[in-house]
C-alpha cells in the first residue's frame, strides 16, 4: 500500500490522552472530592479567597454522575468552557481540523486569549465578592 502514510505518533498521542482522561474520570467517578480526604485548594488555604478553579474537581465529579446543575453551581466557568477546551484539544492534536475550521483562526489569536484572560480575572474577582448575586459564584 504505497499511497497510505499513517503517522503512528498522532495515534499514540490520542491514545495517551484518552487513557489519561479515562483514568482521571474513573478516579473522580468513584471518589467524591467533597467526601474524601482530598487536598484543599492551595490558594484558598493560604489566602482565604476562591481561585477560578475552586470547585472544579467536585464539579467534574457531579458531571460524571449527570448532575449538570450541581456542577454548574460549583464552578460555572468550568462547565461553560468544556466545549471550548475539548475543541482546543482536538485542534492541538489534529492539525487538519484546525486548518479546515474557520473558527480556529479566531480562537488561536492574541485578542481571544486576552479576552479569555479578562473573563477569568473578572470571574476570579466576582466569585470573592460577598454580596448577592456574586455569592452564587462561590463553590
Amino acid at each position: 500500500m504505497e499511497g497510505i502514510h499513517i503517522k503512528p505518533q498522532r495515534y499514540y498521542r490520542w491514545a495517551l490522552l484518552i487513557l489519561i482522561f479515562m483514568g482521571i474520570s474513573i478516579y473522580f467517578y468513584f471518589n467524591n472530592p467533597a467526601a474524601t480526604l482530598y487536598p484543599p485548594c492551595p490558594f484558598l488555604y493560604l489566602s482565604g479567597y476562591y481561585c477560578p478553579g475552586c470547585g472544579t474537581s467536585r464539579a467534574f465529579h457531579q458531571l460524571l454522575h449527570g448532575n449538570i446543575i450541581n456542577a454548574f453551581n460549583l464552578n460555572p466557568l468550568m462547565v461553560i468552557c468544556i466545549p471550548l477546551v475539548a475543541y482546543l484539544f482536538v485542534c492541538i492534536l489534529e492539525p487538519k481540523v484546525m486548518r479546515k475550521c474557520s473558527i480556529s483562526r479566531y480562537i488561536f489569536n492574541t485578542t481571544f486569549l486576552k479576552i479569555m484572560f479578562g473573563i477569568i480575572l473578572v470571574y476570579w474577582i466576582a466569585r470573592n465578592i460577598k454580596f448577592y448575586p456574586f455569592i452564587l459564584l462561590a463553590p
